[in-house]
């Protein structure tokens, strides 16, 4: 039979698992928006695409304009790298701080449907449900 600091103990490494799991859950639904929103938006010179930027628990208002993404690659693994280091307690922001990427969002370009930004983040939303979670 176990005794109570035995029980104490298990207690103790199922809460830690389950943070550990919630982190990687929540860090899953990060990089799947900002996937969404990054492959979706419209490439010209690709600033734009390079330009969303993740930080944890405080927006990222910066602009780097003179960073170049055609491919998404940059922007994601960026948020791939943000999303390792989250922690319960902890938001996740992913920011655009150039000009035009309101623009852009309202259908500024035949590349991009509008309202795109939405999109990802339903896409986000998706995944989640996916994941098992309810609520959404």
């Amino acid at each position: 039979m176990a005794t109570l600091d035995q029980f104490s103990r298990r207690i103790v490494r199922l809460a830690g698992r389950l943070d550990r799991s919630v982190e990687r859950f929540v860090g899953q639904i990060a990089i799947a928006v900002d996937r969404e929103v990054v492959l979706a938006t419209p490439v010209d010179t690709s600033r734009a695409r390079a330009n969303w930027l993740p930080s944890l628990n405080a927006p990222n208002l910066s602009a780097e304009p003179n960073t170049f993404s055609p491919d998404g690659g940059v922007s994601i693994a960026r948020t791939v790298a943000v999303a390792s280091r989250y922690r319960l307690g902890s938001k996740i922001y992913i920011t655009n701080s150039l000009w035009y990427i309101e623009h852009l969002n309202r259908g500024g370009s035949p590349q991009a449907p509008a309202g795109y930004v939405g999109t990802a983040i339903d896409r986000g939303i998706s995944v989640a449900r996916a994941l098992g979670l309810r609520g959404l």
